[in-house]
């Protein structure tokens, strides 16, 4: 078994290995002890734990590895760069002078939430981009939305992701915002890929 949580002092807000004007991170740092990939599913399968209690270990990237995602970036860089332009224009004309405000789901969402704030302020778009947690079965951090909504007007909010699987993220933001007023009923999910349509914005249905 995994040891209990440890929470990390750390400035706040902190922006992590991005620059502070890329994103802020609505975020507890806490320090967990690596748990072995097979314990970990095993924990998971048998429902002892939570997948979101654990952590598997990450070995630095070797040279293969580093090999796979230059070879990637090659082939695909440029497709990836034409759909963040589409989708920050997309997002700059929604509402017209108003600012966006971007609340990416971390891990995934956030490269994809900085790409799109970088771009946008780069248009001379006004936008705020914070990076926040969601759950699956347990939803998203509503301390994180209680931050945002007391800042900024929450109609101009779009959650961020990388791309929907089988939906349940975008089921777990709509029940999450469930009731709460402050949000539009239909959240507003953007993804860069949807093969599952169930996201409110995407650059493309391709998996």
């Amino acid at each position: 078994m995994t040891a209990d949580p440890v929470t990390v002092p750390v400035r706040v807000p902190f922006s992590g290995s991005y620059a502070p004007e890329d994103v802020t991170f609505l975020l507890k740092p806490v320090a967990l002890d690596a748990t072995d990939v097979v314990e970990k599913e095993a924990l998971i399968q048998s429902g002892r734990r939570h997948y979101s209690e654990m952590i598997a270990p990450e070995a630095v990237p070797g040279d293969a590895y580093l090999s796979l995602y230059d070879a990637a970036l090659a082939r695909n860089g440029a497709r990836l760069a034409q759909d963040i332009a589409s989708l920050a224009a997309h997002l700059a004309g929604r509402r017209p002078g108003r600012p966006v405000v971007i609340a990416s789901l971390a891990r995934a969402g956030t490269p994809i939430g900085v790409l799109l704030t970088r771009v946008l302020l780069a248009a001379g778009h006004g936008v705020d981009h914070y990076a926040v947690s969601i759950i699956r079965d347990r939803g998203i951090d509503r301390n994180a939305l209680r931050h945002i909504a007391d800042r900024h007007d929450p109609a101009n909010v779009v959650f961020v992701d990388g791309w929907t699987g089988k939906g349940a993220i975008s089921g777990q933001i709509r029940e999450s915002l469930a009731g709460d007023s402050r949000f539009p009923v239909d959240p507003r999910l953007v993804v860069l890929a949807d093969p599952c349509g169930r996201a409110w914005l995407a650059a493309s249905a391709e998996d």
